[in-house]
């Protein structure tokens, strides 16, 4: 039994020492497994000190409990003699049971009684020989074994060699897990946030204006980070959002890579870190950002106090924008969206003016005066030193005071007339706030000499020569219409002289604000001299036109009297075909077209009297004769002629020759019958006129012969 025992000895020293090998390296793949574990996870998260603290407790369980498992149990476990021999049993067939029964002959004591000496000796001996010559090793399966303790050595052999290159990240872990150390694991890659003073102190927020960009710039001080991002999680919404950095190469001092990321039209607050490699800034928590507005104007309220002399009342408005009378005082009270410490009022180009503040700082109030087109802004400080470098401006129109206006609408036109006319002139003034002097201004310019200048020569001047007053009660009103009668006469002019006038008005602007303006009619209008033979025998030729028009006008009628005729008679007593009522609708036309015509040779004929009268030639029966004249034409132009063409529309609307038809025919008789009339009395006045002028020729030409005579007789 001596050879069995040792083998079955050989096989439990094998067999633990197998156990032992693949425990350890178990529980060096754990240990190697839980510290490249504890090594990722700090370094990912950056623990802090109290989680460290329970992450070292938890990897030291973990080992213990590795120690256990692997070790301490399997190397606890009994291994028996009866179970190693089935093991070898199991291993060697060829034994046949003869190691397990000789153990068992070995272990019961069998007695030579029960079995016969020689059978056992004879098992014994077997069961010695056999065991003697067994390799042990095909008993144990040692790959599974050996592939652990390779896969332990590999990744101890991973780990010393990553320890031993990075030998400060091993030293941080060591100091960070196994100890809990406060002490920061080494960086590959170092950021830095540039820019704003404020970035400097870790807790003050950054401070951006509403509507302002801003720029996040990250500096590489240590590293070369392939990208860079930034985190940011927005306050109002809660969004959270990353996004990469713009790489400027060598934009830094020094030469350092810079990363730049514009938030452009910032509107509420944020907070943010930015990423790059293995670093984080800053190091811990996130930078905040704070929109604040900067001080501007909200509301205003201005009230305007015009100049008196515009008899404007005051007025009151809301917002900013003035339009009002050069001149207008300008009152504002106005509202800050925030409030500030100090407020100045800048108006066009002049130097800021010091602005009253009240209520706490958000109360601006003051004055300013409307001067000229513009505009006007407030600069603005409140008490975190923000101020308003792009302030609102709001507009200033000011409205000038313009210059009268003045026309004169008659004669509005240049004349001749005789040297003892008295000339009706009718002039209007207007102005935008009240007229204060109107007159009419002449000069007289002998025949032959050149024209000279008004004597003022300057716009805005009141012009030189004889005046008439023609403001009247009128004074301080916005339009005046005026008339007079210049009386030629007493001038004592002759034929060639001329007389040149204009009218002019000054308004009631004061002289705080300049003084009256002044206005002119654009041009002046001129009386020329002629002899009254002359300018009879124009008028003479006048009014023979409106004969020959009259006479143009009587054969018009007197066709348009046979058309309607023509019509009355085809008509009979049936309805108006559609052929005749288009010739009425052509008779209505020609009768309208007859009226105005007349009405413009009643207009002329009353020229004619009126020129008669105001330059004092042609006899009282003259001026009465004209003035029939002109109202028969008058009465045929507004009420005959359009009475003819009103029953042939009637006629034509009603489709019936009769009865207006009928008035139609007559109505167009009796137009033919006056025109008539005025005719004859026409031919017989030019007879008459031609006898005059016969006689007025006769009478110069004994006048030159009478002279001529006189002079050969000296």
């Amino acid at each position: 039994m001596g050879q069995l025992q040792t083998k079955l000895a050989g096989l439990r020293r094998l067999l633990r020492t197998l156990v032992l090998a693949d425990g350890l390296a178990r529980l060096v793949l754990l240990a190697v497994g839980l510290a490249a574990a504890s090594f990722l996870l700090d370094r990912g998260l950056d623990l802090p000190v109290a989680l460290r603290h329970g992450l070292r407790a938890l990897l030291a369980g973990a080992l213990v409990l590795g120690t256990a498992a692997f070790l301490a149990r399997p190397l606890a476990r009994r291994l028996s003699d009866d179970a190693l021999a089935l093991r070898l049993e199991r291993t060697f067939p060829e034994l046949e049971d003869r190691v397990i029964t000789a153990l068992e002959f070995a272990r019961s004591g069998v007695s030579p009684e029960f079995a016969a000496p020689g059978l056992v000796r004879r098992v014994l001996a077997e069961a010695e020989e056999r065991v003697g010559g067994l390799d042990l090793a095909r008993t144990v399966r040692t790959r599974g074994t050996a592939a652990t303790v390779l896969a332990a050595a590999a990744a101890t052999t991973v780990l010393g060699l990553g320890a031993a290159a990075r030998t400060d990240l091993a030293r941080a872990w060591f100091l960070r897990v196994c100890l809990a150390a406060d002490s920061p694991w080494p960086r590959g890659t170092v950021l830095a946030l540039v820019g704003p003073s404020a970035w400097d102190l870790p807790d003050a927020p950054i401070v951006v204006i509403r509507g302002e960009d801003l720029t996040v710039d990250v500096a590489v001080l240590r590293g070369n980070p392939e990208r860079v991002d930034v985190h940011y999680v927005m306050d109002r919404t809660g969004r959270a959002e990353a996004a990469s950095m713009r790489r400027y190469q060598g934009a830094a001092e020094g030469g350092l890579d810079l990363f730049r990321r514009v938030f452009e039209n910032v509107t509420e607050g944020f907070r943010f870190h930015v990423e790059g490699g293995d670093d984080r800034t800053p190091a811990h928590g996130e930078r905040r950002v704070e929109v604040h507005l900067r001080p501007e104007v909200g509301a205003i309220h201005l009230e305007l106090e015009h100049p008196a002399y515009t008899g404007l009342p005051p007025r009151s408005q809301d917002g900013g924008h003035v339009e009002a009378v050069v001149g207008t005082r300008v009152r504002f009270e106005a509202r800050t969206v925030k409030p500030v410490v100090s407020a100045a009022l800048v108006v066009g180009s002049a130097d800021p003016v010091p602005v009253e503040v009240a209520d706490g700082g958000d109360r601006l109030a003051g004055t300013f005066q409307v001067r000229q087109d513009g505009s006007y802004f407030f600069r603005l400080v409140d008490a975190e030193g923000i101020d308003n470098p792009s302030p609102v401006e709001f507009v200033i129109h000011a409205v000038p005071d313009r210059r009268p206006e003045v026309w004169i609408p008659r004669p509005g036109k240049n004349k001749q007339v005789t040297a003892t006319a008295l000339q009706r002139i009718e002039v209007r003034f207007e102005d935008d706030f009240g007229l204060g002097r109107a007159r009419l201004v002449h000069r007289v310019v002998p025949a032959g000499a050149a024209e000279a200048e008004p004597g003022a020569g300057a716009e805005g001047a009141p012009a030189q020569g004889a005046g008439v007053d023609l403001t009247g009660e009128g004074r301080g009103r916005r339009r005046i219409d005026a008339a007079t009668d210049l009386d030629l006469a007493p001038l004592g002019l002759k034929v060639g002289d001329r007389v040149l006038y204009r009218a002019e008005a000054e308004d009631l602007r004061s002289d705080d604000a300049g003084g009256p303006n002044l206005g002119r009619t654009r041009e002046e209008f001129s009386f020329t001299i002629v002899s009254p033979e002359d300018l009879a025998a124009d008028l003479h030729e006048s009014l023979a036109g409106v004969r020959e028009e009259l006479r143009e006008l009587s054969r018009l009628q007197k066709e348009t009297l046979e058309d309607v005729e023509a019509v009355r008679s085809r008509a009979a007593e049936g309805e108006l075909g559609r052929e005749d009522q288009r010739g009425l609708v052509a008779a209505g036309q020609e009768e309208r077209r007859i009226a105005v015509r007349l009405r413009r040779s009643a207009d002329l004929v009353d020229s004619v009297a009126r020129e008669k009268a105001q330059n004092r030639i042609g006899s009282p029966a003259e001026q009465e004769w004209l003035a029939g004249l002109r109202d028969d034409l008058a009465h045929l132009a507004e009420t005959a002629v359009p009475a003819v063409a009103e029953r042939l529309d009637e006629a034509r609307r009603s489709r019936a020759s009769a009865p207006p038809l009928g008035e139609a025919v007559l109505g167009a008789r009796a137009v033919l019958d006056r025109l008539s009339q005025v005719l004859a009395r026409l031919d017989k006045w030019s007879d008459l006129n031609d006898v005059i002028q016969d006689v007025h020729e006769l009478l110069e030409a004994m006048e030159r012969m009478y002279q001529d005579v006189k002079g050969g007789l000296k």
